[in-house]
């Protein structure tokens, strides 16, 4: 199976598992920092755990994979249709992708990065999304 395809379906676990979590919440579970809420459910660490321990598996990666697998994690990163706090969990995952943008080609890297700075303001940019920048210039 593909390493994008293996990430995509952790996505989509992930993604259930939060929906779950939504559905099984109580009306205001959360609201004004009582109670816990699907915003503070473990799936997102199980996510985070789960996608560093595969990608940090992974070695000698084909371009073509490495370049896909970027991409997937970076473009649901960048998609601000998702929930916000699974927006957040995604933009931490884009450093599950640094060993994964070392494997890329360079004119594959300096694409993306062109795509990534034109989405993400340098004076937006949190700590892990300059880390990435900088990945990716290299």
């Amino acid at each position: 199976m593909a390493i994008a395809d293996t990430i995509h379906e952790m996505i989509v676990e992930y993604l259930g598992k939060y929906n779950a979590a939504v559905k099984k919440a109580r009306p205001g579970a959360g609201l004004f920092g009582f109670g816990s809420g699907p915003k503070d459910d473990p799936c997102h660490a199980e996510f985070l755990e789960k996608l560093a321990a595969y990608t940090d598996s992974l070695t000698a990666v084909p371009p073509e994979e490495a370049n896909a697998a970027v991409r997937l994690v970076i473009g649901y990163a960048l998609d601000r249709s998702l929930p916000e706090c699974c927006h957040w969990v995604f933009v931490a995952a884009e450093r599950c992708t640094f060993g994964l943008i070392s494997e890329m080609l360079p004119e594959e890297r300096a694409v993306l990065l062109a795509q990534y700075e034109k989405a993400v303001p340098r004076l937006q940019r949190f700590p892990v999304e300059k880390e990435l920048v900088r990945a990716l210039g290299q």
